[in-house]
């Protein structure tokens, strides 16, 4: 198995390569989301989470459309074939639903296994890891991607569990030790909390990056994938 270290470069190089395109996959939709995250912590009153769970909902509902181009993406710089931002679009347009089941059943099952003991939780999120990337390139539905997942990754579990926890923890700390001291200095608003939004959405594709290079590894596994096509594809 690849050294743990070496797969985090990888995945940094990677990142560095390419951050124009995965910036012009993900802004387009996080930055109108940033906003509106805004609009409803601004409307958030003590006795009244209506917003809160407005804007949870809008966040999830969204969440497949720029993910799935991403990973998709992901997978056509393998192919040489590096898909445009409006293609990626199209291709991971009819995987929303699977990809939404996906997001569903992967965060109560986690949060199953917190609450049960931190380890068990622990081995839920890594043995899911590669959920995403069944449903967009073997065409399998929530629940068949989050069974192939489990399967599939029992190997890799322990780097998976590693790489998940340390890239968030990187880009989160040193975000919250600037919003702290930004805020001793009266400068912390909503005009930080907007900026930082972006910045952090964007660097935790780093995470989807290196969960896709885990599931690369495998050559049985990837040897599998298929990189789907759109309908104009077809047509053509």
């Amino acid at each position: 198995m690849k050294p743990f270290i070496e797969i985090l470069k990888e995945s940094l190089f990677f990142f560095n390569s390419n951050v124009r395109s995965i910036c012009a996959i993900v802004l387009p939709l996080i930055i109108p989301l940033e906003i509106f995250y805004g609009i409803c912590d601004a409307l958030y009153q003590d006795d009244n989470d209506s917003a809160l769970w407005l804007a949870s909902g809008v966040g999830l509902l969204l969440t497949p459309f720029y993910q799935g181009a991403l990973i998709l993406f992901l997978a056509s710089v393998l192919t040489d074939e590096y898909l445009p931002v409006k293609t990626c679009y199209q291709r991971a347009l009819k995987f929303w639903l699977p990809l939404i089941a996906v997001y569903i059943l992967s965060s109560l099952a986690t949060a199953a296994g917190f609450m049960l003991l931190i380890i068990p939780g622990l081995i839920v999120l890594g043995r899911l890891a590669f959920a995403e990337f069944y449903c967009l390139f073997h065409h399998k539905s929530g629940y068949e991607a989050l069974l192939a997942s489990w399967k599939s990754s029992r190997n890799e579990q322990w780097q998976l569990v590693a790489g998940l926890l340390l890239i968030p923890v990187a880009i989160t700390v040193p975000l919250l030790l600037l919003e702290s001291f930004l805020d001793l200095l009266g400068l912390a608003g909503p005009v930080f909390t907007f900026v930082s939004g972006v910045v952090s959405s964007v660097l935790f594709t780093l995470s989807t990056i290196f969960a896709f290079r885990m599931y690369t590894l495998d050559p049985d596994r990837y040897a599998g994938s298929e990189l789907p096509a759109n309908t104009e594809d077809s047509a053509e």
